[in-house]
């Protein structure tokens, strides 16, 4: 998958400015990574100086990735395309204190399950919506786990096809951002969850693939990816404004945007590209205030990419990101990369020779730990904490893993994969005790 995404690039990540003979990047197998020459923004945490942690005894290759572990079930092969188990369950691998449940489905539909996102509610409810093609067009479902089980109903707030959810939490409410695809083309929309009820959904502008997220002064922003571009929309009212290009000469990847809250406003991370690159990204940080946006680059890749960035707010006010690395020595390896106030320099949470990992999603638990969950190669839904040395794999031939830090500690991870009969669902772990 992670080198299909690598070929799309060559035809989807052209920018939209004129020149088609920008600067590229010479590969370079010492380190990592380096810095821009503006370094990152002090406002993070984060240190401009990307060398190694030689003071935590962390060599310039960023140290050893954990070891994946050789399979104890014996009944999966190696090829296998669907779990092995009578019963259609993904084999379970529990040899670290991060012991979860079996997985087991949310709710069986007749058509393939995609695309969970995952909230929890202070009154300690867990909330999932995922896109399914059960119906035509392809709509919503919503599933509530109360600590006992699942409750699931499709959620029609569209007659179009709807897909793609991502989920926050404000207070004691949902907040819900999904694409709408109608006369040709996709729409963001937005609607909320409260008191058990959903709002009626609003059109925000047209784009996909965004996110959004409160400022410090509540207001609500969205970031939506449309024509190579990002797009930035503020509601106001009942209503959505704006919906202006975020000032950029890059070329930005499609595949995942992250925005987190700030104490000055909004922070953007984005994978992009100079202009007429093909393949080259890094991440940009975009940091946005009453008095516009701002841009800096918060980490240059040595090597083909950096993509999939995902953020999470620290207790000390400082964000960790993390995201997929194309490994400097080995071209076709993307790792798992965790950079924050914590530590120095990036560092390598997950690697496999065996292929890409991707997909990472940081939260963060109630003891303020950062936590993250990635797709590691074949599929293997993997789950760690800071400072990452007992990856857990939660179960395996799944995609699109999500987690979520319910409102008595306990953690949650989503992902779709197929059941018995070969239909995709979207099947939950938990580490809360039943």
């Amino acid at each position: 998958m992670r080198l299909i995404r690598l070929l799309c690039l060559l035809t989807l990540s052209l920018p939209a400015c004129q020149a088609t003979d920008g600067p590229t990047k010479s590969r370079n197998t010492s380190d990592l990574g380096t810095p821009s020459e503006s370094g990152v923004p002090t406002d993070l945490g984060l240190r401009a100086d990307l060398g190694a942690r030689a003071d935590q005894g962390v060599s310039p290759d960023l140290g050893t990735p954990p070891d994946l572990g050789t399979p104890t079930d014996s009944s999966v092969s190696a090829d296998s395309a669907i779990p092995a188990d009578a019963d259609g369950e993904p084999r379970v691998v529990l040899e670290t204190p991060l012991a979860f449940s079996p997985p087991a489905v949310i709710f069986e539909t007749p058509g393939n399950a995609k695309t969970p996102s995952i909230a929890a509610l202070p009154d300690g409810t867990v909330h999932v919506i995922w896109h399914d093609f059960s119906r035509d067009p392809a709509n919503l479902y919503h599933g509530i786990f109360d600590g006992q089980g699942w409750s699931t109903a499709p959620l029609l707030l569209s007659a179009d096809k709807s897909i793609r959810p991502y989920l926050i939490v404000r207070g004691e409410t949902l907040h819900l951002l999904f694409d709408v695809w109608s006369s040709g083309a996709y729409t963001a929309h937005y609607a909320r969850y409260a008191n058990e009820m959903w709002s009626e959904p609003e059109a925000i502008g047209p784009g996909s693939k965004g996110r959004i997220a409160f400022d410090a002064d509540g207001a609500l922003h969205a970031v939506v990816y449309r024509d190579r571009d990002l797009f930035h929309f503020r509601r106001i009212g009942d209503g959505w404004v704006d919906g202006s290009p975020i000032p950029t000469p890059t070329s930005v990847n499609p595949f995942g945007i992250s925005l987190v809250p700030t104490a000055e406003g909004i922070s953007l991370a984005a994978s992009a590209g100079p202009c007429g690159s093909l393949i080259y990204h890094d991440i940009i940080l975009f940091n946005w205030s009453m008095q516009g946006w701002s841009s800096d680059v918060l980490y240059t890749s040595t090597d083909l990419s950096s993509d999939e960035p995902s953020g999470v707010l620290m207790p000390d006010g400082t964000i960790a990101w993390a995201w997929a690395e194309q490994m400097p020595h080995e071209p076709f390896v993307t790792g798992i990369v965790f950079y924050s106030a914590l530590d120095r320099a990036p560092v390598v949470v997950f690697e496999d020779p065996a292929g890409f990992a991707s997909e990472p999603t940081l939260a963060m638990p109630l003891d303020g730990v950062p936590m993250i969950t990635w797709l590691a190669p074949g599929g293997h839904v993997m789950i760690d904490r800071y400072p990452f040395n007992q990856p857990t794999m939660l179960f395996e031939d799944a995609r699109g893993p999500r987690l979520a830090v319910d409102a008595n500690g306990f953690t949650h991870v989503v992902a779709y994969t197929v059941d018995a009969a070969g239909i995709e669902q979207i099947w939950h772990t938990t580490n809360r005790a039943e």
